[in-house]
């Protein structure tokens, strides 16, 4: 029955990804990102109850990656991105496997879909040297 289950899973993965390439690129960031932070309750008796929810959004981090300017949102659904300082960074970016990275509309990063393509940001944090891959998406262009 394991073996079932891992064989389905390989299919269904190997599916998904079936579409799909990962190129390696250099990513440079050419100016901080802003962040927002903001809190919110629900009312009433529900609210008191959960408290206050905070978040915190990265938002707007200029890039350029193969020539292209690209704006980047961060994709890492509940726990968000570290804002990232200018710099050059190494980074995949996944596109349809009938596109390469810069063949989009108008020979931009744009999947032509209304979402642009994934991008993996990997970097090393100072001090405590520890390793991270943060999901973003191509938001469009500055």
């Amino acid at each position: 029955m394991k073996k079932m289950i891992a064989l389905f899973t390989l299919l269904f993965v190997g599916a998904a990804v079936a579409g799909e390439k990962t190129e390696a690129v250099k990513l440079e960031v050419v100016e901080e990102g802003t962040s927002l932070h903001g809190e919110y309750q629900a009312a009433g008796l529900v609210g008191a109850i959960g408290g206050k929810k905070t978040y915190a959004n990265a938002l707007d981090i200029k890039t350029i990656i193969n020539g292209d300017h690209a704006l980047l949102r961060c994709y890492e659904n509940h726990q968000g991105c570290n804002i990232l300082g200018p710099g050059i960074y190494d980074a995949e970016i996944k596109v349809a496997k009938h596109q390469s990275a810069k063949s989009g509309t108008n020979g931009t990063l744009d999947s032509g879909k209304g979402s642009g393509p994934d991008v993996w940001i990997h970097y090393v944090q100072p001090i405590d040297h520890k390793v991270y891959r943060e999901h973003w998406k191509v938001s469009g262009t500055w």
